[in-house]
């Protein structure tokens, strides 16, 4: 993997408060690794602990950091991705607590261009710490534009 040039803004199409990923790891055409920095003022942050089962979102987001880079590197727009299912999830620790910084890594199981599947794995130092299977479903460039719909009664 390699070092990323686009910052994070410009690959994942989220808006605060909704950015969970602190920063971009690395990246090649097979996956890619990013960074969260547990807080005091992380997102769903519950009495210094941020339950794991939020990394089911870390993942989601790293997926589409993938989908992002590979958007902007192919010089198309970045475009929204939507979650569709989660599977073999494992998670081995109840909370992330203040202090952690975990890696998240996103690979590239299959894609039809559309519907693509995600081997994900977070990290705390060398330990995995949740994993799981993630297929998303990326929107066509056009597909969020508005349409304009009579109904006549």
């Amino acid at each position: 993997m390699k070092a990323c040039p686009y910052p994070l803004s410009d690959v994942l199409p989220h808006a605060a408060p909704m950015v969970l990923l602190d920063a971009i790891d690395a990246h090649d055409d097979t996956g890619v690794r990013t960074i969260v920095r547990i807080s005091d003022d992380s997102p769903f942050m519950n009495n210094g602990r941020v339950p794991t089962y939020v990394g089911v979102e870390y993942m989601a987001q790293t997926v589409g950091v993938f989908q992002g880079v590979n958007a902007l590197e192919t010089q198309e727009p970045v475009k929204v991705g939507f979650l569709l299912g989660t599977r073999k999830l494992i998670l081995s620790t109840a909370f992330f607590d203040v202090g952690a910084i975990l890696r998240v890594e996103a690979l590239l199981l299959y894609s039809d261009g559309q519907i693509g599947s995600f081997d994900c794995r977070i990290f705390l130092e060398n330990a995995v710490v949740a994993a799981a299977r993630l297929t998303v479903y990326e929107t066509r460039a056009n597909a969020l534009k508005p349409s304009r719909m009579d109904y006549e009664s």
